[in-house]
């Protein structure tokens, strides 16, 4: 290890000012041990003091004569310095040299200071009094170099080249600074064809301070081997021009857990567009990608994962496409190949997501009019799967809970949902309901407001000609084996409309009805004993009038030989009631009222089909009058037809 100093090894130009022992001194050179062996200042070393090296020179600045240069002939740990020469000798100092010739001409071989000492400098040149020459000045009008280092390994030209074989800091930990004047710049292997090598740390203090210039484009200028490559407060610039070839390129085939690349950055950034984060730009792309993420051998990994748990209102990913220059384009194509599992895209969270949010997915296109479909499911080959398929919570949905909800706004047309099927569908439902365990909810619920005119909660419109058969175009089909336990209310199908007074409950019209049934009620081959296919059932004290509680009206000049407008046929009975009419609290009124007032050739009642031996009528008899009736007048008389001839029947008073 070679002797220490504030600056070179050679000569000490300055000096670092230091408490070594008792006093402040300026030190100028230490040994390898770090021992003080040359130093100057205004106050002498104190005898014992430690830190001083054995035959150190110590300049006493406020000495006089045969006071000034001071020796320790003690120890490292405890000098004793004792002054050197005299003034009075005969031999002359320095600066008695100094001041009679201030100049020394070598005229002919080296002038040569030989240090015979085997650890102390050999020169030293120093500025105790802080002024601004310079220690040394080299005027150099020849062409040798200013100065040589040992066997010619070193040198300063006089143009101010130095040449050597390596540049070192004089201490640990320091750092060694090369800086061009002005807008020059530094050049390192300019002409030399042979490899640059930098070591464990290279530091890049300015902007544009190192230029690496390659032989020819696309060949290595500058490679590093084994080591890192560390850059702090600085800008990475990659310009290339001229060829087709990666601009940027980072490879490695050995990492297993960590990050092959990382940008990073903690401080709280706002910029955006051509200011973000991490920005690529290609300005100049027309159909290329900009973006290229290949992982063929990913089974389970992620190829991109964004993690922003901190996110309040902010936006992950954010797409922007032509606007109004789009026509067939695609902002985001998920294609996931000839996948049979799996998901395209997954949207989940853990949270309990408000119900005044904008939700999970949202689709606005809120300047649309007309539209294919804002969202497109295309699913083609799907045989039994679900084109589209929404899991709610099950049993923890509470009353309010939607697992689909269209929400269409003040829109007064168009549709809410359309279902459309181009085949002969002989499916079991297009929309399809289904509540299985349901006991007491409604599977579906159709609500309209008071505006209600002449629209249409629900309308089932068919074009076909052909013959219906087997569900009919409407059905509703009851399964199981239900009852009801009231007759005005529940039943598998119910209208009810509680609130209206003059209205039209139901109404079924066929206005072009000839030999078909406009309502046709059957029990299949059921024995109805106590039930009712048909019950009409009313309530209330109020007058009848207008109507009836049943009508039936017929408003054309209709005929009829066989039946009539109704018709109640039961062939098969043989012993049963066909009609029965019952009013068992009727005091006053009428049971069975026929009005015919243009009545001529025709009969109220008609009993013709009744074989003449049989009771037309049967009533009940009376002990009124015992008089013969050919002994009193009739009161009057009333006609009936008997075999198709008028007979005349006698009526008497009740007296």
């Amino acid at each position: 290890m070679s002797a220490k100093t504030t600056n070179l090894n050679v000569l000490a130009l300055d000096g670092s000012s230091e408490v070594v022992g008792t006093p402040t001194v300026t030190v100028l050179t230490r040994d390898p041990d770090g021992m003080v062996m040359l130093a100057r200042g205004a106050t002498l070393p104190s005898a014992a003091d430690a830190g001083y090296g054995h035959g150190c020179i110590f300049m006493y600045t406020a000495g006089g004569a045969g006071t000034t240069l001071y020796i320790n002939e003690g120890s490292n740990t405890s000098a004793s310095f004792a002054a050197v020469g005299t003034s009075s000798g005969s031999i002359p100092t320095w600066d008695q040299i100094y001041g009679a010739d201030k100049s020394l001409a070598i005229s002919s071989t080296t002038l040569t200071f030989d240090g015979t000492h085997a650890s102390n400098d050999v020169l030293t040149i120093t500025d105790s009094a802080a002024g601004s020459g310079d220690l040394i000045q080299i005027t150099n009008t020849g062409t040798g170099k200013d100065i040589n280092g040992t066997s010619s390994t070193w040198s300063v030209s006089s143009t101010g080249a130095i040449q050597g074989i390596s540049l070192t800091g004089t201490a640990t930990n320091t750092t060694v600074t090369i800086d061009a004047n002005g807008s020059g710049g530094v050049t390192i292997n300019g002409t030399g064809t042979g490899t640059i090598t930098l070591g464990a740390a290279v530091t890049v203090a300015s902007a544009k301070v190192l230029t690496v210039t390659g032989s020819a484009s696309g060949t290595t200028a500058l490679a590093m081997t084994a080591g890192d490559l560390v850059m702090s407060d600085g800008q990475l610039n990659v310009t290339r021009t001229g060829d087709n070839a990666n601009a940027f390129t980072v490879t490695n085939n050995s990492t297993t857990s960590v990050s092959c690349v990382v940008i990073a950055g903690s401080g709280t950034h706002t910029g955006n567009t051509t200011g973000s984060f991490m920005t690529l730009t290609a300005s100049g792309l027309t159909t290329g990608t900009v973006l290229y993420m290949p992982a063929a051998a990913l089974t389970t990994g992620k190829v991109i994962n964004i993690s922003a748990t901190a996110q309040t209102s902010g936006t992950l990913v954010t797409v922007l496409g032509g606007g109004s220059s789009i026509t067939s384009g695609i902002l985001a194509d998920l294609q996931m190949g000839a996948a049979t599992g799996g998901n395209g895209l997954k949207i989940s969270t853990t949270g309990v997501y408000g119900t005044g949010s904008s939700g999970l997915l949202n689709v606005t296109a809120n300047s649309a009019t007309d539209t294919t479909g804002l969202v497109q499911v295309s699913g083609t080959g799907i045989t039994s799967g679900s084109a589209v398929l929404i899991t709610g919570s099950g049993a923890t949905m509470a009353a309010g809970g939607k697992a689909l909800e269209l929400a269409l706004g003040a829109n007064t047309a168009g549709n809410g949902i359309t279902v459309t099927s181009s085949g002969v569908y002989t499916g079991t439902g297009l929309v399809l309901l289904t509540a299985g365990a349901m006991t007491t909810g409604i599977v579906l619920s159709i609500v309209s407001t008071t505006g209600l005119t002449s629209g249409s909660l629900i309308r089932a419109t068919s074009s076909t000609a052909g013959a219906l058969a087997t569900n009919g175009a409407i059905s509703f089909t009851a399964t199981g084996a239900f009852t009801s336990t009231s007759n005005v209310n529940g039943g598998f199908v119910e209208v009810k409309a509680n609130s209206t007074t003059a209205g039209t409950v139901v109404n079924i019209v066929s206005s072009a009805l000839t030999t078909g049934v406009a309502l046709g009620i059957s029990n299949g081959t059921a024995a109805t004993t106590t039930g009712s296919l048909l019950l009409v059932q009313a309530g209330g004290t109020g007058a009848v009038s207008g109507n009836g509680i049943v009508s039936f009206l017929h408003t054309g000049v209709y005929t009829s030989t066989a039946v009539g407008f109704v018709n109640i046929n039961a062939s098969a009975t043989t012993a049963g009631t066909v009609m029965s009419l019952t009013s068992a609290s009727l005091t006053s009124g009428i049971g069975l009222k026929i009005t015919l007032a243009a009545l001529t050739t025709g009969a109220a009642i008609d009993t013709t089909g009744i074989a003449a031996t049989k009771q037309n009528f049967n009533m009940n008899s009376s002990t009124g009058s015992t008089a013969a009736p050919q002994t009193n007048a009739p009161t009057g008389f009333f006609k009936i037809g008997i075999g198709g001839t008028d007979q005349w029947v006698p009526y008497y008073s009740a007296t």
